[in-house]
């Protein structure tokens, strides 16, 4: 329903990929300036129209509760550009719905192994991965 609702997004943005990519270092964890530099090079190369990002509930409030962290939430969170999942639920499968049912670009390094398993028998999803994932 939220989506219906607001489905004027032209990228959706794995945001835990991105905020977790090449992190597997000592002092590496979540990487909010590398999420926030996806997310605003998607608003200049779109003519200004923000991404939707999908962040877990539990990712969202660790971000919230940090200072650091907690004005460029809220910015986002006024612009519309996230998405918080429910507890108990994988945030892969709002950000694949959004990004099929939008038929809009996937800004993710998610090689969706899982979900190719799932889908077995179907040549679709890795047509549309390949057409739409970056």
């Amino acid at each position: 329903d939220w989506l219906e609702k607001n489905a004027n997004y032209e990228a959706i943005v794995d945001g835990a990929n991105i905020g977790l990519y090449q992190q597997n270092f000592t002092e590496g964890g979540f990487s909010v300036p590398q999420l926030d530099a996806v997310v605003k090079k998607l608003y200049e190369r779109s003519g200004n129209k923000w991404p939707l990002v999908i962040l877990h509930n539990k990712r969202l409030r660790s971000l919230w509760e940090n200072p650091s962290h907690r004005n460029l939430v809220e910015e986002w969170n006024e612009k519309g550009v996230l998405y918080m999942t429910p507890h108990g639920s994988n945030d892969d499968w709002y950000w694949l719905y959004a990004a099929v049912k939008l038929r809009c670009l996937l800004v993710t390094n998610d090689e969706m192994r899982d979900h190719i398993f799932e889908l077995l028998g179907s040549n679709f999803f890795l047509k549309w991965k390949e057409r739409h994932q970056t």
